[in-house]
């Protein structure tokens, strides 16, 4: 229990970077750095969601599917597209969050990782 405490809150204080990456990218205008750029970023609010609440990272690899990262891959072409991602990504991570909360975790950062994904969902809402 104690290790998803942790695990959580690491994934909770990664998001609290999203909305300076997100501000990053919306600067960037030549399309091939922004998408250079974008990938590694969308692929990581993939795995930051895979890994939310999964005690799998404790005993063994989690990874993003090989048909979610072409997909992530194909459709990062311009900031409206990588809102979309983030902004799905954020919805899922609450979801999940308010899941575990209902199955009667107590998870100590579940306030703050409702708070910054419901600031994502502001940021990305489209």
């Amino acid at each position: 229990v104690k290790a998803l405490y942790c695990l959580n809150e690491l994934i909770t204080d990664a998001l609290t970077l999203v909305p300076d990456c997100l501000a990053y990218l919306s600067k960037l205008q030549c399309a091939e750095v922004f998408r250079f750029c974008a990938i590694p970023q969308v692929m990581a609010i993939a795995t930051l969601d895979k890994c939310f609440h999964n005690s799998d990272v404790f005993t063994g690899v989690v990874k993003i599917r090989k048909g979610l990262s072409c997909k992530l891959i194909n459709n990062t072409s311009d900031i409206t597209s990588v809102h979309q991602v983030f902004n799905e990504f954020a919805v899922s991570i609450s979801r999940k969050a308010q899941k575990a909360r209902r199955g009667g975790f107590e998870d100590p950062s579940f306030e703050q990782t409702m708070k910054i994904c419901e600031n994502i969902c502001e940021l990305t809402a489209v």
